[in-house]
């Protein structure tokens, strides 16, 4: 494979490498860590990825766009990338000071410090992401990623086993992303000319008049599932906080793992099909991709909600086991409305580059999720933060799919999406059923009859109804042939 022949499968293994590699971390560490310290790592873990993404995602965007097609990054906007990417890592880690202000956690400095390493860390990580993909090395960027990943989740584990200490467990974590990161940058550089300051001001406005509407709409995106953390460790204490983020860890990294990596694959093809095939060629490849990210989130959401039980406990301390079990369902159903929220409708806002619609609905929309989070979170704990992410994302869903008729008038196929809910249901009570017939052998037996029986089930179930799984792997923005069982609809 030539080091710049572009691979999906390369960047589907870095993806999944470094989600599974998160997914690991916030498993494993629950064995050594108290609940409530565990609450914390999570409280860190959330404030870093949130204030990177809101402050320096939208310059990998920027760089991507303004460089597509360039082998290398000119001497002058390189600096400029490096500029912007300081100024708003400081931006970044100031925040965090004051959100580990408001966290009170018994030691604050060392909240403040580990949030603000993994900022630095991951701010470099995302630096060299963006230039190892401006120049399609493909393969360094994987290398990097799945390096990271590993690195990255042995350093957490084992200090949190030596230490007992989040905070020293999410420092270990950064510093070994910042290592991986910086071996990537000086391969970057060997071949990279010497960057130099920019003299003149307008580049930075263009790049801020560009960023300001990206940087809000990420704000206001963790108004639904992100910023309730904080509110529950206010209203319920960091146990809370530990219980909520086990639970969340399974159930959202399980749905994004997938749905994240086709959105990649896919919305590069989505916008090429806008740019060539006109508005009806659209509409008609996003009714595609809603039908298959929903027939593979819906599975997924299905099993997590009919093995919950075996899952905790498999996974998870008896005292974090009790509570997550009852949260998981809420929190997939909920991740797989604010995936399809953003990767099917969201993305016609983008690709009609109309932005500032999105912003004007998502305001009220984060608004009043974070007043259901707060109500909630206030009378039942976990349990209503929980209900109360999925009441935001089935708001946020239903939203954005009649908003987003404005810039891509898309038949949605109801038919299809409700043969596909019955069918994942269906397989889903078929597999709570083994799994619980097979209880007396242990939670991995249950786990593994489960899972086979859900998945042999949806199997037959999609194929008795027209509908071709490989075809929502390998290309999900095609609509699906179909056959009598599967009733037509507008979409067709």
């Amino acid at each position: 494979m030539s080091r710049r022949s572009p691979s999906y499968v390369l960047y589907l293994a870095s993806g999944i490498a470094g989600r599974a590699g998160m997914l690991a971390v916030l498993v494993v560490i629950t064995r050594f860590l108290g609940t409530a310290e565990y609450g914390f790592f999570a409280l860190v873990v959330a404030t870093g990825e949130m204030l990177d993404m809101i402050a320096n995602n939208w310059i990998r965007i920027h760089v991507l766009r303004e460089q597509a097609g360039r082998p290398l990054i000119g001497s002058v906007r390189m600096g400029r990338t490096l500029a912007l990417y300081g100024a708003m890592t400081f931006a970044a880690a100031m925040a965090a000071l004051i959100v580990a202000y408001l966290v009170d956690a018994p030691d604050t400095a060392a909240f403040a410090f580990a949030s603000v390493s993994y900022i630095a860390a991951f701010a470099l990580l995302r630096l060299c992401q963006t230039l190892m993909q401006q120049q399609q090395n493909h393969l360094g960027f994987a290398a990097v990623e799945i390096s990271r990943s590993v690195l990255a989740c042995g350093a957490a584990v084992v200090i949190a086993a030596l230490t007992h200490s989040y905070a020293l467990a999410a420092i270990g974590l950064a510093a070994a992303t910042a290592l991986c990161a910086f071996a990537g940058l000086i391969a970057i550089f060997r071949s990279q000319p010497r960057p130099r300051a920019a003299r003149s001001k307008a580049g930075y406005a263009t790049a801020f008049a560009f960023g300001a509407p990206v940087a809000v709409v990420a704000a206001l995106a963790y108004g639904i599932g992100w910023y309730d953390r904080f509110i529950l460790n206010a209203l319920a204490g960091p146990a809370a906080v530990g219980v909520y983020a086990a639970a969340f860890a399974i159930s959202r990294q399980a749905v994004v793992l997938f749905l994240s990596a086709m959105n990649t694959f896919t919305f590069p093809k989505l916008a090429r099909i806008h740019e060539t095939g006109g508005a009806r060629a659209t509409a008609e490849a996003q009714a595609a991709l809603l039908v298959s990210m929903s027939g593979i989130g819906a599975i997924i959401v299905a099993g997590l909600a009919a093995m919950a039980a075996p899952l905790s406990q498999f996974l998870f301390p008896q005292d974090i086991a009790v509570t997550a079990t009852g949260l998981v369902a809420p929190i997939a159903l909920a991740t797989l409305c604010v995936n399809l929220k953003q990767f099917v409708f969201d993305n016609s806002f983008y690709m009609t580059k109309r932005t500032g619609l999105l912003i004007a609905y998502m305001l009220p929309v984060s608004a009043i999720s974070l007043s259901i989070s707060a109500a909630m979170i206030w009378f039942d704990g976990a349990d209503g933060a929980a209900l109360a992410y999925l009441a935001g994302g089935a708001i946020a869903l239903a939203v954005s799919g009649v908003l987003a008729q404005r810039a891509v008038a898309i038949d949605l196929p109801w038919s299809r999406l409700i043969a596909i809910a019955v069918a994942a249901a269906a397989s889903g009570f078929a597999s709570h059923a083994v799994a619980g017939a097979v209880s007396d052998y242990g939670n991995f037996a249950s786990l593994l009859a489960g899972g086979l029986t859900l998945l042999a089930t949806y199997l037959l179930a999609l194929r008795l109804l027209g509908f071709s799984v490989m075809s929502m792997i390998s290309e999900p923005w095609l609509p699906q042939a179909g056959n009598a069982l599967a009733i037509q609809g507008p979409a067709q």
